[in-house]
This record gives structure tokens, C-alpha cells and sequence, in this order.
């Protein structure tokens, strides 16, 4: 379970930098993915759609849109199970527990 540190106003830093360091990451790792997928998508649909194979029913940047909401939520969701897990004493752990 999770337990905040004690706050003490005499300390310069408040919180583990090494916490922050890890949320930076994750963070990070969440866009990357959602990038890619918006990448992915999009020239999947472009090829699609130059090849004639298939008439495409919206525009190729919607489809991108589409990959990179999916890749985003679950990389999000992936995350909020990690929390959720206890294997993780990170910044996302007081709102993980708020979504109980």
C-alpha cells in the first residue's frame, strides 16, 4: 500500500527524485507509443489507399488517430495496472487509488 512520505518543511526536495525520474519515463513511454501508433496507422491507411485495394471510408489521419487512441489507452492502462499492483511506489499511486 501506499504511504506518503512525511512532509518537513526544512527539506529542500519533497519526494523521492528517483520517483519523479520513473513518472518522467512513463510519461515519456505513453507518448512514444501514441506517436507510433498515430505513424503506423496513418501510413497503413496511405497504403491502403495509394494501392487501390480497399476504398477507405474516412482519411487516412483519422485512421492514424484511431491506432494512436487505442496505443494510448493501453499503454495508460498497462501503467494503472502496474500501480494498482503495489510493485510500484511512484507519483501515480495516490491517483490510482482515487480511481477505486
Amino acid at each position: 500500500m501506499y504511504q506518503p512520505a512525511p512532509f518537513d518543511a526544512n527539506s529542500p526536495v519533497r519526494g523521492d527524485d528517483r520517483d519523479q525520474g520513473m513518472t518522467t519515463w512513463t510519461l515519456i513511454i505513453i507518448a512514444a507509443v501514441t506517436v507510433i501508433g498515430f505513424i503506423v496507422g496513418r501510413t497503413r491507411a496511405q497504403g491502403l489507399a495509394v494501392a487501390g485495394a480497399a476504398s477507405l471510408h474516412s482519411l487516412p489521419s483519422y485512421h492514424g488517430l484511431l491506432m494512436a487512441s487505442m496505443g494510448f489507452a493501453a499503454a495508460a492502462l498497462a501503467t494503472l495496472a502496474i500501480s494498482l499492483s503495489g510493485r510500484s511506489q511512484t507519483v501515480l499511486m495516490p491517483a490510482a487509488a482515487a480511481l477505486l
